[in-house]
């Protein structure tokens, strides 16, 4: 029996997360009050033709689509892309923004998600870059 090919191209890195691992729709709210939309997505991971993995994510409303994260095999940047993910959100939080759930407008605890209490140093990084 044949395994999955071997996605032989990186994707572009401007294009849209659309098979996603996860995804999930949030209101984020800047501490000027601003509502914004917003689509947290992780996609797919997958082999990269350096040898490494790689995994596409993306903020959209916030910070689009994000560099995909590389590492060792498929769970590590799986594992790598969502603590990226909860790190950025737990940024926007900790600069006074808040996070709401879409349906129900209630406050999303980033715990529940991503047991992300503080940003990162990577999140910092990604922060300072733009």
């Amino acid at each position: 029996m044949q395994g999955k090919p071997v996605r032989k191209v990186q994707p572009r890195e401007s294009q849209e997360v659309i098979a996603t691992t996860g995804k999930v729709e949030l209101i984020c709210v800047r501490p000027n009050g601003e509502r914004v939309p917003v689509t947290v997505a992780v996609g797919h991971p997958y082999p990269t033709i350096e040898g490494d993995w790689a995994c596409p994510a993306e903020i959209a409303g916030l910070h689009g689509r994000l560099t995909d994260v590389h590492g060792i095999d498929s769970l590590q940047v799986l594992c790598l892309a969502i603590k990226l993910v909860g790190s950025l959100l737990a940024s926007f939080v900790s600069e006074g923004g808040r996070i709401c759930d879409a349906k129900t407008g209630k406050d999303v605890e980033l715990e529940t998600y991503f047991n992300a209490g503080r940003p990162t140093e990577m999140a910092k990084a990604r922060l300072a870059s733009v």
